[in-house]
């Protein structure tokens, strides 16, 4: 199914093929925010189920479950700007703001996740109700002397064995950044690891 990005024609919105009696509909408005571009508009979009309710006991054959929605603009999706505590003093906005400092926000989904698979450009988004996430293990069997184990830490007698046990660490780190600095993310070469 195909909408034109026309806010009259979106908000009247168009039925599903082979699917009567549920359409597509939302809004598209100007986008009005610090960080965007003039002329960048909002979409939002619904899928709506007109059926009516099956008899007594059968309501349910006529309810949508897991519906999964894919939009597809290939001049891409503007990301959102994130000014979440922006002009905040507590350091863990400070920190938070510079750990995610490269993740963009190009969508929202309401009771359902969204995943944006591909590249720089993204032209393609889907709603999905599993979402996955790859977390990549840590190895720090390169260094030998970093103390990774909670249990090991946890273990440790004072303030002073732990400082000795997490020096090795921060160390280990600010040769890793030193190592990854000319590396693909030219913005890591920024963070400075200190004790």
């Amino acid at each position: 199914m195909q909408l034109r990005l026309d806010a009259a024609e979106i908000e009247k919105g168009a039925g599903l093929p082979d699917t009567p009696n549920v359409r597509v509909c939302g809004k598209l408005e100007p986008a009005d925010a610090p960080g965007l571009a003039e002329g960048t508009r909002a979409l939002s979009l619904f899928v709506v189920n007109e059926r009516t309710p099956g008899e007594r006991g059968r309501q349910d054959e006529q309810f949508l479950f897991q519906v999964q929605m894919e939009l597809v603009f290939e001049p891409g999706f503007v990301p959102r700007p994130n000014r979440l505590g922006e002009g905040s003093e507590h350091p863990d906005d400070d920190t938070a703001d510079l750990q995610f400092r490269d993740h963009r926000e190009w969508a929202v989904g309401h009771g359902v996740a969204v995943e944006i698979p591909g590249g720089s450009k993204v032209s393609l988004i889907r709603t999905t109700w599993v979402p996955r996430c790859e977390v990549r293990k840590v190895d720090t069997h390169e260094e030998p002397n970093v103390v990774t184990s909670m249990e090991d830490l946890a273990e440790l007698s004072d303030g002073a064995a732990l400082e000795k046990a997490l020096t090795p660490l921060i160390d280990a780190y600010g040769a890793w950044i030193e190592r990854h600095r000319a590396s693909s993310h030219p913005s890591a070469g920024v963070v400075r690891a200190r004790r």
